[in-house]
């Protein structure tokens, strides 16, 4: 069940206190974004990032996610502004992607997250859609784009 934009904002802030949110970041966010949360009960995740509407929309009260959702509204604003650092995050993450997991033990699972953001995971196509990366290295992502 939807509650009050105002028990929203109180969860958005209940969120900046417990995972240590700068001011500045906190002005940002409250600045750049509204929140809703459409089911207060459940703490199951989802969630979108409306930059169109300059909305973060929850599905339930996930800390997890509500964390991630926002990161969304910063790095937004950031990306457009700063496309150089945008560029090289991007690569950094098709580099991850990349790693032989047998060569870096411990970070195994940060290199399949990598993996499913830029080549895909279940029905999910991935960042790049249907790029063949590894068997056309000119296909890899050196100029990214807005």
């Amino acid at each position: 069940m939807r509650k009050s934009k105002g028990e929203a904002a109180a969860f958005r802030e209940q969120i900046f206190d417990l995972y240590g949110f700068n001011e500045s970041a906190r002005e940002f966010i409250r600045a750049k974004s509204s929140i809703i949360v459409r089911d207060f009960s459940s703490t199951n995740g989802g969630g979108f990032w409306h930059p169109d509407k300059n909305l973060v929309e929850l599905f339930t009260a996930q800390h997890e996610g509500a964390v991630h959702e926002l990161a969304h509204v910063w790095w937004h604003f950031f990306r457009l502004e700063y496309l150089e650092l945008k560029k090289s995050l991007v690569l950094d993450t098709v580099r991850l992607a990349d790693l032989n997991p047998k060569e870096y033990r411990g970070r195994e699972q940060a290199i399949a997250f990598a993996r499913g953001y830029v080549y895909g995971a279940g029905d999910w196509i991935g960042m790049y859609g249907n790029a063949d990366y590894k068997n056309n290295p000119l296909n890899k992502p050196t100029d990214v784009h807005n």
